[in-house]
């Protein structure tokens, strides 16, 4: 069902009306580094021209308030282009600096408030006009347009090209209007008209870019929060994925590969059964019986983990257990022999502290299988051959309590495991095999 706008409001983060601070300090200080980082060659760009601008300026200031030059090639080239310069290397530098990474924003307000304090102090003190000046002379206009231009400039480095956040830029602008009243003192004799027209475009001009400051800068944060929580929605997705699936596998579904499906020829397959389970089923209540066959699938997981095999799936109270698969693993049939006796030894402790008789049988062959993921609304990893077939009738023509393993197992664990000969039984499907019990391990298992 679509949200209506207020519905949507009601989940956005809160934000602050006035300084646009997101109140959850991690998804504040995410926004930061995230702003910097996306905005880092765009703000080093637009340093760069800012400095060029301003350079160039000083020529207009040569043709339009020559008598004034000396003081306005000071504010120019003695203050504004040096801090230009100087922000430059930190931009390019900052990303090494995680304090930079998430301060940049103040370090850019105060490179700024700098210049911007420079300017009015500057201005006021030397750019002056004669006691004599005409109100409408040609020269106390090109002063007062020369005044304009530079100002201007400031505001759109402070404003626009920087993208300083709108909190920092309620005092440039304050400190800019400030000039406006400031400067004017200076040459009192001018026109009040010719004044109050120059700070009403100054006030006019920061007005309006301070809406758009702001408006630019709650779009931005609005976007963040919308690829952010998409983030966390997808790295939710992919987690949940890797607790079905394999890792490799649910990277791959994730990315979009739409059909899995792979072949190997060296792996070796674990199948294991609990023994009286359904007995036990009838006369236990549901949650009791659920539970127990949780907190017996957990403690195999954990032993699966530990031993970086593969669990595939549990069916009812089975449990099929790969190694080798889908990541190649040179010593796969020690592993899952390593993997059966911790899951004997589990199931033995499990019995002793709840009472139940519980019992486990396994079996384990190896050989080639396929291996891929089926279906689309719940895909699950599984594997397929005779290799998982011959495995399966391993377990159900074994024993409770032991692990029967094939004369290809045998083959792979002589020498480091006890394998005890059971003689030729006759298997479904198979006919007349060779089997062993797996006995224990001999020596200590390679680190």
């Amino acid at each position: 069902m679509a949200l209506e706008t207020g519905q949507y409001a009601s989940l956005a983060p809160a934000m602050s009306r006035l300084t646009l601070s997101f109140v959850d300090p991690e998804l504040e200080a995410a926004y930061r580094t995230y702003f910097f980082d996306s905005k880092r060659r765009f703000l080093a760009v637009g340093l760069l021209i800012s400095t060029l601008v301003t350079a160039a300026f000083g020529l207009v200031d040569k043709v339009l308030a020559p008598d004034d030059y000396e003081s306005l090639w000071l504010i120019r080239y003695g203050i504004t282009v040096p801090v230009l310069l100087a922000a430059l290397p930190l931009v390019f530098w900052s990303p090494a600096y995680p304090f930079m990474r998430r301060r940049a924003q103040e370090v850019v307000l105060l490179l700024l408030v700098i210049v911007t304090s420079s300017l009015i102090v500057l201005s006021a003190r030397f750019i002056r006009m004669p006691e004599d000046t005409e109100l409408v002379d040609p020269d106390a206009i090109s002063r007062i347009f020369a005044g304009l231009a530079g100002w201007t400039l400031v505001m759109l480095v402070a404003l626009g090209v920087t993208r300083v956040r709108f909190l920092y830029a309620l005092p440039i602008a304050a400190a800019a209007v400030l000039s406006a009243v400031v400067v004017p003192l200076r040459v009192a004799h001018l026109d009040p008209t010719i004044v109050a027209v120059g700070l009403v475009v100054i006030i006019t001009i920061t007005s309006v870019g301070l809406v758009m400051n702001y408006s630019i800068e709650l779009y931005e944060r609005r976007f963040f929060e919308k690829t952010h929580a998409l983030a966390r929605s997808r790295e939710r997705t992919v987690a949940l994925l890797e607790s079905i699936l394999p890792r490799g596998i649910a990277r791959a579904l994730e990315s979009g590969r739409r059909t899995i499906a792979v072949r190997h020829d060296e792996t070796s397959v674990l199948f294991a059964d609990l023994v009286g389970f359904t007995p036990l089923a009838e006369r236990l209540p549901p949650e009791e019986l659920v539970g127990l066959l949780d907190r017996t699938f957990a403690r195999f997981d954990e032993v699966v983990a530990r031993h970086d095999a593969e669990k595939v799936k549990t069916i009812g109270d089975a449990y099929l257990v790969v190694a080798g698969v889908p990541d190649p693993c040179e010593d796969h049939v020690a592993v899952l022999a390593d993997v059966a006796l911790a899951l004997m030894a589990e199931t033995a402790a499990l019995a002793r502290e709840t009472g139940f008789r519980l019992e486990l049988r396994a079996g384990i062959h190896t050989g080639p299988v396929l291996a891929g993921v089926i279906g689309t609304t719940k895909p699950a990893y599984d594997v397929w051959g005779d290799t998982v077939n011959t495995a399966a009738r391993m377990e159900s023509h074994g024993e409770p309590g032991r692990v029967q393993v094939t004369a290809a197992v045998v083959a792979r664990l002589v020498g480091r495991f006890e394998c005890i000969p059971r003689g030729t039984i006759d298997v479904k499907g198979k006919g007349a095999l060779e089997t062993w019990w797996l006995g224990e391990r001999l020596g200590a298992p390679p680190t």
